[in-house]
């Protein structure tokens, strides 16, 4: 997923994976505080793609409070920028 957001590559089968990916919110440890699905729901965000985007904001506003944190929390961090 870093290198999807460091390369800026994005088609409808990348953002149907990381949608599918986006369910991973318990026991799926990524790095820090951070399970897999969030990671995978942030990269949407962080693509510079209208579709990536759009099911961004799809699953953003489905997650409860505490999963929206960290998503947000992922973006400003820049913890992609490894």
């Amino acid at each position: 997923m870093f290198k999807l957001i460091e390369r800026n590559y994005c088609d409808y089968k990348i953002v149907d994976r990381l949608a599918e990916l986006g369910v991973l919110l318990t026991d799926s440890k990524f790095i820090g505080p951070w399970q897999f699905g969030h990671v995978a729901i942030a990269t949407l965000s962080l693509l510079d793609n209208k579709d990536a985007q759009i099911k961004f904001n799809e699953l953003f506003e489905e997650l409860n409070d505490n999963d929206k944190f960290l998503v947000d929390n992922f973006i400003k961090s820049e913890s992609y920028k490894v």
